[in-house]
């Protein structure tokens, strides 16, 4: 294997003269600097040229530099091995600074990751959440290669760092627990967006009786606006931890459900009819899946029917659908003398008389 430490050191006792040969090797790293861009342009800048994605072209534009500062760097090292600095201070420092640049390429490559599938990913949401994650996230592992190689140098150094890494440890710890409610809040964000439990747009119903539209996926907090128009903010936590009815979800098809009562003795077949006629001519009722009307119950004053049908809520109101299915069987019914009772209860008194007493003679 070419020891090019050996050989230089043999090129410089032959020229006799470090000066001149230190000039020497510069020349010659000069030269083979020159080729190596060649072959970078021609070779790899070709290569990456023909592929479809444009990723491998960033990457490639991010390191392209710092490659060459790292070529740069061992040729100045080499160019002083005649004037023998190797093991002093130099040879610390040149590894420090080359771990430096290390760490900036590795951070360049995952920063072009990120800003590029990322993005793209980011794109396809409606959510602000990854919007706001992706820099932070960038931000975040840039900071851990930098700590990994500042760490690296102070061990070339000589500096002991178990310490350091314990106390990185502790100081992790405490900023854990003095950020748990915000880093539970964007871990949540995270959470809903893998889920897909809702997006900005659709109409959910919350466990504790709320509903409304989404109308902001944030980084902390999901913001509702309710039917009163006001909005409602609830921590991502909150959001990822509690039952979500969702209006939009598997598909945009909702039931409506229209109970009514009509008075004993009325025909229920008749009824049924009336009420299927009604709500088959509403807006928006779709044919599929089919409109009908049950028998319930007989309660205790009324014979209890259900109309159903379905609408599409992007398309069609929840509220308007209702009203005017209601209002039409309503009308129907009583054009049709099919009466609506009212709640009533029959009250039968006894009268009991107590026998005569009986004189004392």
């Amino acid at each position: 294997m070419l020891d090019i430490n050996s050989l230089i050191v043999s090129m410089s006792n032959q020229i006799g003269n470090k000066y001149l040969a230190s000039l020497t090797i510069l020349i010659l790293g000069f030269i083979v600097a020159k080729a190596a861009g060649f072959l970078f342009a021609r070779v790899v800048k070709v290569f990456t040229a023909k592929t479809k994605t444009h990723v491998d072209d960033l990457i490639i534009a991010k390191i392209e530099f710092p490659l060459f500062m790292i070529l740069f760097l061992l040729i100045v090292d080499y160019t002083l091995l005649p004037f023998k600095v190797e093991g002093t201070a130099w040879g610390k420092t040149l590894f420090s600074l080359i771990a430096v640049i290390v760490a900036y390429m590795i951070s360049a490559v995952f920063g072009v990751l990120i800003d590029t599938w990322g993005k793209d990913f980011a794109e396809r949401t409606e959510s602000d959440i990854d919007d706001v994650m992706l820099p932070l996230i960038e931000n975040s592992i840039a900071v851990i290669i930098y700590i990994i190689a500042l760490l690296i140098i102070l061990s070339q150094w000589g500096v002991e760092i178990a310490p350091l890494i314990a106390s990185l440890g502790i100081a992790g710890i405490a900023i854990g627990l003095a950020l748990k409610d915000t880093l539970a809040n964007i871990f949540g964000g995270i959470q809903i967006i893998f889920d897909k439990a809702y997006k900005i747009g659709d109409i959910v119903t919350l466990d504790s009786g709320e509903s409304g539209t989404i109308y902001e996926i944030g980084l902390r907090s999901t913001k509702i606006k309710t039917w009163d128009w006001e909005i409602l903010t609830i921590p991502n936590m909150t959001m990822a931890s509690i039952k979500i009815t969702n209006r939009f979800q598997p598909d945009n098809l909702m039931r409506v459900k229209i109970p009514f009562g009509v008075e004993y003795g009325s025909d229920t077949d008749k009824t049924k009819k009336i009420a299927m006629d009604m709500i088959t001519h509403i807006e928006g009722c779709l044919p599929e899946p089919a409109p009908s009307v049950y028998f319930k119950t007989m309660g205790d004053f009324s014979l209890n029917f259900e109309a159903m049908f379905y609408i599409d809520v992007k398309k069609t109101s929840l509220l308007k659908a209702e009203d005017q299915a209601t209002t039409n069987i309503y009308k129907a019914l009583g054009k049709h003398g099919i009466g609506i009772p009212f709640p009533t209860r029959t009250v039968h008194m006894i009268n009991e008389q107590k026998p005569a007493r009986k004189k004392r003679a």
